[in-house]
């Protein structure tokens, strides 16, 4: 008597395909409600930072656009941290699969790491673009937002990495926390840009020197 298995019809391939997507999929009640915890830790930190800023961060006297420029430049190779951490995630991930060669086909092995690269260079571009132009609109006062910019988007970044890597459904408060101060700081330059934040308060003009 034979004792080979029966092959597997086509119907029972297919479930057990759908079986393993569903058992991948986000449920969607959880998506929402890390989201909103999410959202609320956020606007808690922000607040909370620009309450006690002062016994936080202490930038240094800044009397011209160039200075604030100057100042923004140097907080990015803090910036920069989450892309070469991504970097040597990808390297690491093609060391011990078989994707060392990217020409053998398995790709799929750092498909993960991979996206996890491209998020992460998406979202510096942006941030570092967020910081060069807000640095170039308020006012000297203000710089202590910068770091604060800086070490949301280093933290939110790191924990993206951890928590995708670990599974994607645990990727959403690092993405909002780093994504959700360059929005921030992206509204706050378009306010200065259109002139609709000087409605609140002033901001320097590019280009005049502050005394």
């Amino acid at each position: 008597m034979s004792s080979a298995k029966a092959p597997m019809t086509r119907m029972q391939g297919r479930k057990m395909a759908s079986n393993r997507s569903q058992s991948d999929e986000i449920p969607m009640k959880f998506a929402m409600i890390n989201v909103a915890i999410s959202l609320l830790i956020f606007v808690v930190m922000t607040f909370t930072f620009l309450k006690f800023h002062k016994s936080i961060v202490h930038p240094p006297r800044m009397i011209s656009i160039t200075d604030r420029l100057v100042y923004t430049l140097q907080m990015q190779p803090f910036t920069m941290i989450p892309m070469y951490l991504c970097v040597l995630n990808v390297i690491m991930n093609r060391i011990q699969t078989g994707a060392i060669n990217p020409l053998s086909g398995h790709d799929g092995y750092i498909e993960k790491s991979v996206r996890i690269l491209t998020n992460t260079f998406e979202q510096t571009f942006m941030n570092v673009i967020c910081q060069l132009s807000l640095a170039v609109y308020i006012h000297s006062e203000y710089m202590y937002f910068i770091p604060y910019i800086v070490f949301c988007f280093v933290a939110g970044r790191i924990l993206f990495l951890i928590g995708y890597t670990i599974h994607p459904k645990y990727r959403t408060f690092g993405f909002l926390l780093s994504h959700g101060i360059t929005t921030l700081a992206f509204f706050l330059t378009l306010g200065y840009a259109t002139g609709f934040t000087r409605m609140f308060h002033s901001s320097t003009s590019p280009g005049k020197t502050e005394l």
